[in-house]
């Protein structure tokens, strides 16, 4: 083989790898373009979400919010008109007691 024809196949070898490179370097370029695309539809979703958390922030401190404040305020206040019940089961007792109590004393008084 002369030099020429050795050149000339190295050359050709050159010339292969360049175009597998160069076909390389496109599936990369494309793989990249479709990253990008994918990149700018998630900042697009994370916008909307962020769009999102603030309109239920602005919800939760305009509506929510408030509304539980006066839930527990309503709360409160029936706690404190209820305490006095609490001590009605013993007041009950002591009744009934001084009820049984005057029943047999009248029993006892109707009989003689």
């Amino acid at each position: 083989m002369r030099n020429e024809d050795k050149i000339l196949a190295m050359l050709e070898q050159l010339q292969q790898g360049q175009t597998s490179m160069q076909a390389e370097l496109e599936q990369l370029q494309q793989g990249q373009a479709s990253m990008q695309a994918d990149i700018q539809d998630l900042k697009t979703d994370m916008s909307e979400v962020k769009a999102r958390v603030t309109k239920i922030e602005i919800t939760q401190e305009n509506t929510i919010l408030p509304q539980m404040r006066l839930l527990y305020e309503g709360h409160s206040g029936l706690a404190e008109t209820l305490k006095p019940l609490k001590a009605l089961p013993d007041q009950v007792e002591d009744i009934q007691n001084t009820v049984s109590v005057l029943k047999y004393v009248f029993k006892a008084h109707t009989h003689d």
